[in-house]
C-alpha cells in the first residue's frame, strides 16, 4: 500500500538563483538548468537513476527522468524575490515507499 498524499497538486521541485536584478541570476539559472556541465542540476538529479538494471533514488523508485523545465519567473520566499524555475520530474515506481 502506498503513502496517502494530501489532496492538491503534487509538489514540484524548483531552483532559485539570485535576488539581484541584473543578468547574473539568469546566467546562473541557465547553468544550473543546462543538460550538461559542472553546474548542471539535471545531470545531478539523473545520476540518482543508478546504473542500468539498478533501482533509482537509493532503491526508492524504479526510474526517474527530468522531463522539462517550466515556469521561469520570480519567486517570493521569506519576504525576498528570487529568479527560479520549476523542474518536472517523472518518478516511476510502485508507490510502496
Amino acid at each position: 500500500m502506498g503513502r496517502i498524499r494530501p489532496p492538491g497538486p503534487p509538489p514540484r521541485p524548483g531552483l532559485t538563483a539570485s535576488r539581484s536584478d541584473d543578468r547574473a541570476p539568469q546566467r546562473i539559472l541557465d547553468a544550473l538548468l543546462s543538460g550538461g556541465g559542472p553546474s548542471s542540476r539535471k545531470q545531478a538529479i539523473e545520476k540518482a537513476r543508478g546504473a542500468p538494471g539498478e533501482m533509482a533514488l537509493g532503491s526508492l523508485a524504479d526510474d526517474l527522468h527530468v522531463q522539462r523545465v517550466q515556469g521561469y519567473r520570480w519567486f517570493e520566499h521569506a519576504g525576498s524575490t528570487y529568479l527560479g524555475a520549476e523542474l518536472v520530474i517523472k518518478v516511476i515506481g510502485d508507490g510502496r515507499t
